[in-house]
Parts: structure tokens; C-alpha cells; sequence
């Protein structure tokens, strides 16, 4: 599928993202001095941003009509139900793999990209008590995030904790959970996975967290709560795909701090040409070798992770 933008948006993309440049100037610094390539399950996290791209292919979801669909991989994966609030423009689906014994949360990012970053560009402060999982550390602690994320979340959690309860009526009780989502969609699934861990049927379960170009959620307490006292039942694999401009929003100097764990894709995503490299970023979840070393941004990075198109365009 072509890696197509249009002029308009993507000059618009980048007067919204210029700002993250006079932020701080970043050493030039090559990955080998600082990551190394590490082993990670590029099968698993190649499964999920396809599921992610079906996301946006919300008319096709229940017929599993789309042209991701009709891939083999996604050959044994049936869709459970349909998540949509038209009120906060949230949409997902749950998914079922009975011969993997795995069940997928997914939600798709925003179909506006464009009029989406320069929104992120404005955001305000993180100045939204989460009400998930604060209460459950000692001691209790204020976790901040943007309220827009958390409501987004909330407005399709009642539909989502259904169709999870239907799973595991149908002998899928300990099937192990993935979350996953693109952009908008990746601070959704970020929130309902601590959701699932902290204060749901879930609870006794690990969930495993795919994220693919995730915006910044909350403040520095939600990294590390994910980090520290969630770290081993929340597993946060956060991809982030060379100048993707979204990660970089919103601003660190207004006091957003992004979780661990970031994986650095490199620029083109070729095996057979040996352009494949991961990188495991370190444990700040700010690694300054990894995505934050840019300060010039591709929206057409943001649009492709493992060469998986995420958008309308896939569909």
C-alpha cells in the first residue's frame, strides 16, 4: 500500500510539531552508542499493529471483510464485538484467537490526523486524577493524565468489559489478554490496560500492552506507576517508529513524561534487505538515543510501523 500524504496536511503536521524543535537540541548521538539491537517478539508486535490498522477499518470489522483481515495471520482471529462512542468519536473492537487462547483489545486511533496533532500541539496540562490504580499503591498517590485520554477510555469501558465477560463465559477465562492501539488509540489502550490489571475480573492476569506511536499521557507518577509497581503484571511495549512526530506530544516542559518500555524502530522496515532493527531503549521511558533525538518529524512515519499501514488508507 502506498506511503501517499497530502501536501495541505502534511505542511499543516509539520507547523504543529515545529514547536517540540525549540524545546531542546538533542546531541547527535549514533544508536550503537547507546542501544544495542534486542531480541523482542517482532511476531507478536507485527500481529498487533495489524490489528490496529483493522481499527480503522470499522465498517469491516464484523464481516472480517478488510484487506488486513484477509491476511493469514489474521486467519484464526474472530471478532467478539464491535466498541463505539460516537460522542467521543472512540472506537475498538475485541477480538478472539481460541487457538492461540489469546483475546485482543483494540482501538483505533483518529481518522483526522491532521486537525489530531495540531489539537496535541495545544494541549494543556496533564491536570486529570486518574481514577485507576492510585489508590491500590502505598501510598495512595495522584496520578495526573489528560482527561480527554481517560474519557475517551471511559466512554467505551462498559462496552469493552462485556465483550471480555462473554470471552470468558465461552472457556476464554484464562486466555492471555492483549491491548493494543495506534496513536489516539495507543493512549486508550495504555489507560485500559491499567484498568484490567488494577480494578477488573482481569486483575489476575499479566496484560500485554502494544502501542505504536503514542502521544504522551500523564505526568511523570503514570510512568512511574506502570514501571514500578505494575511492572509485573503491565507489560508496556511501546513502539515508536523513527520521526514519528506524534510521541514528541504533548511537550515534555509541560510536565508529560512518557512510560518504559520504547522500541525504536528504524527508519525502513525491509528483512530481506537487512533494514529490520529494534531497539530496546532504556528504562526512562525518555530515552534521548531512541525517538527523542529527533527534532525534524516524518507524519509518514506515523502512518507505517513494520511496514503495516495505520489509518483510513489500509482499509
Amino acid at each position: 500500500m502506498g506511503r501517499t500524504l497530502g501536501t495541505r496536511q502534511r505542511v499543516k503536521a509539520w507547523v504543529a510539531v515545529i514547536a517540540v524543535a525549540c524545546v531542546s537540541a538533542i546531541e547527535a548521538r549514533t544508536l550503537s552508542e547507546v542501544v544495542a539491537p534486542h531480541s523482542v517478539d517482532v511476531d507478536a508486535a507485527i500481529q498487533s499493529a495489524t490489528l490496529s490498522a483493522i481499527a480503522y477499518c470499522i465498517d469491516s470489522i464484523e464481516t472480517w471483510s478488510c484487506p488486513y483481515c484477509k491476511t493469514e495471520a489474521m486467519a484464526n482471529i474472530k471478532p467478539v464485538s464491535i466498541l463505539t462512542n460516537k460522542s467521543t468519536d472512540t472506537h475498538g473492537f475485541v477480538a478472539v484467537d481460541h487457538t492461540a487462547n489469546t483475546v485482543f483489545v483494540v482501538f483505533r486511533g483518529t481518522e483526522d490526523l491532521e486537525n489530531w496533532i495540531t489539537d496535541l500541539n495545544a494541549f494543556g496540562r496533564a491536570d486529570f486524577d486518574l481514577p485507576l490504580c492510585g489508590a491500590k499503591t502505598s501510598p495512595a498517590t495522584s496520578i495526573k493524565v489528560h482527561p480527554g485520554f481517560y474519557h475517551a477510555y471511559e466512554s467505551v469501558q462498559a462496552q469493552m468489559m462485556a465483550a471480555l465477560a462473554q470471552v470468558a463465559s465461552n472457556g476464554g477465562q484464562d486466555y492471555e489478554v492483549v491491548v493494543t492501539g495506534h496513536s489516539l488509540g495507543a493512549s486508550i489502550a495504555t489507560i485500559a490496560g491499567l484498568d484490567l490489571v488494577c480494578d477488573h475480573p482481569y486483575s489476575n492476569h499479566s496484560i500485554n500492552v502494544y502501542n505504536y506511536g503514542s502521544p504522551r499521557i500523564g505526568e511523570s507518577a503514570f510512568a512511574d506507576l506502570i514501571k514500578g509497581p505494575l511492572a509485573d503484571k503491565l507489560s508496556l511495549m511501546r513502539y515508536t517508529h523513527w520521526r514519528d512526530p506524534v510521541p514528541h506530544l504533548p511537550l515534555i516542559v509541560m510536565d508529560y513524561h512518557h512510560a518504559p518500555t520504547e522500541y525504536f524502530l528504524d527508519e525502513h522496515w525491509d528483512p530481506p534487505k537487512g533494514n529490520h532493527a529494534v531497539h530496546t531503549c532504556d528504562g526512562t521511558g525518555e530515552d534521548k538515543a531512541c525517538s527523542d533525538k529527533f527534532d525534524l518529524y516524518s507524519v509518514e512515519d506515523h502512518l507505517h510501523y513494520f511496514d503495516v499501514h495505520l489509518g483510513s488508507g489500509g482499509c
